[in-house]
């Protein structure tokens, strides 16, 4: 159980499905007053609905918009929610596409910048100067951080940046007394592989056994926590090898897809 502490809020990206979705209702189950964050304000208020025994604060809102965190904190102040009432940040919302770089669409690029990079900066950079000791973010990178993703060059790419803000800001931030995980899931069951235009393979963890153990990482408060055997042995095998073996296994991977 993650429980809450006196900043008794959570405030989750990307909540209104699969993974957000999940990790809302785990939450709620641990006392997390939340504030759900997503772009379909619909599928938003139906998982409101569910979550009765915790107050609820539904933000629509498009994360790809540059004053998408302003809106945000306007509508928190109307709520009454200060930012140093968030006790748990938790950046869930991701973008991803697959095909050839120079094949993909420019706006499916700016996307991914804007959700995976720049949302999540401004994210952090907002609540980490008000939150209070005990606190906790969380950013949700991939596995794909780990090494260079032909095919998904800007994912991997942007995961990898978030991975790598997250270890800093471990640091920075521990004297302060809050703490930053980043979790590194593998692939598990979503509608991630539909929107990026993968296949889905079969055997994959369901969303909320992969909440369970998000949730369980943030309990912990290691900087750095892969998700699953194989994210495990990624993380170690991926960064050990020559670059360039790395990126041809990925490659022929992403190829398959």
């Amino acid at each position: 159980m993650v429980t809450p502490r006196a900043p008794s809020w959570a405030l989750i990206t990307g909540a209104s499905s699969g993974l957000g979705r999940a990790l809302a209702r785990r939450c709620a189950r641990d006392g997390w007053n939340l504030v759900l964050v997503a772009r379909r304000q619909e599928a938003l208020q139906e998982l409101a609905r569910q979550l009765e025994a915790v107050q609820v604060l539904t933000v629509p809102l498009d994360l790809r918009r540059n004053d998408a965190i302003d809106h945000l904190q306007e509508r928190l102040a109307a709520a009454q929610i200060p930012l140093s009432r968030v006790g748990m940040l938790i950046n869930n919302a991701g973008v991803g596409d697959h095909g050839p770089f120079t094949d993909l669409p420019a706006d499916r690029l700016e996307a991914m910048l804007q959700v995976n990079v720049a949302a999540v900066t401004r994210l952090v950079y907002r609540f980490a100067r008000e939150m209070t000791p005990g606190s906790t973010i969380c950013t949700v990178a991939s596995v794909a951080a780990f090494t260079p993703g032909p095919l998904m060059a800007v994912y991997y790419a942007t995961k990898a940046y978030v991975l790598s803000l997250g270890e800093a800001l471990h640091r920075e931030l521990h004297p302060r007394g809050i703490r930053v995980v980043t979790v590194c899931p593998g692939p598990f069951r979503s509608e991630f592989h539909a929107a990026a235009g993968i296949r889905e393979a079969r055997g994959l963890p369901s969303e909320d056994r992969v909440a369970r153990r998000v949730l369980a990482a943030i309990r912990r408060g290691r900087p750095v926590v892969p998700v699953g055997f194989g994210a495990r042995v990624w993380a170690w095998v991926g960064p050990r090898l020559p670059r360039s073996w790395a990126v041809r296994i990925i490659h022929a991977l992403q190829r398959r897809r």
